[in-house]
């Protein structure tokens, strides 16, 4: 899997320093993964949530304080990261969305 859109992964490794070696270990095994489902996600990352009928990924980095939203193009094996933090900044406002009617999920 190519991933893309790195510098929110660097820039969040900066802020959040903490969380360094779990992100830079999620990075490499995804990077040498190759999926054309969800099932094949959840066959390796049996925590992450689908959204957006699987080409959406929510992965959970460190137990309930990061994750990263990373949008998947199976085709063509690339994953952009969307979006990357707290549950508060990542999931929440998607739930909240989907709840309101928005259907983002």
């Amino acid at each position: 899997m190519r991933v893309m859109n790195t510098l929110a992964l660097e820039t969040y490794i900066q802020q959040t320093p903490e969380v360094k070696e779990r992100l830079l270990a999620w990075l490499h095994d995804v990077e040498s993964r190759e999926w054309s489902l969800y099932t094949d996600v959840l066959n390796h990352f049996p925590r992450a949530i689908a959204l957006k009928g699987g080409h959406e990924i929510n992965f959970e980095i460190h137990l309930h304080s990061c994750y990263v939203l990373a949008l998947l193009h199976y085709p063509t094996q690339v994953l952009s990261i969307l979006s990357i933090g707290s549950f508060r900044t990542v999931l929440l406002p998607r739930l909240y969305n989907h709840f309101q009617g928005g259907q983002d999920l």
